[in-house]
């Protein structure tokens, strides 16, 4: 992984260990931000282009949904 367009999730837990949980692997350039759902079934990111993106966080997929618009902040309404 180049660190250009990926996300990882991982537990920092409390031990000197990092467990890496799922990477999320799409975007062709820079994250800016990430938003959880409420209920945690989805996690949307925005990248340096424009391009958010909805993935499920169970496989690290993109539903397909992906939208052009000018971002720097998401956000969930609950």
């Amino acid at each position: 992984l180049d660190g250009i367009g990926v996300i990882i999730i991982s537990d920092l837990g409390f031990t000197n260990s990092t467990v890496l949980k799922i990477v999320f692997t799409g975007h062709k350039n820079w994250v800016l931000c990430i938003a959880w759902s409420p209920d945690g079934k989805h996690l949307v990111s925005g990248d340096k282009t424009g391009h958010v993106y909805m993935w499920d966080p169970q496989n690290g997929k993109t539903d397909g949904s992906t939208f052009n618009v000018c971002i720097s902040l998401i956000s969930f309404s609950s």
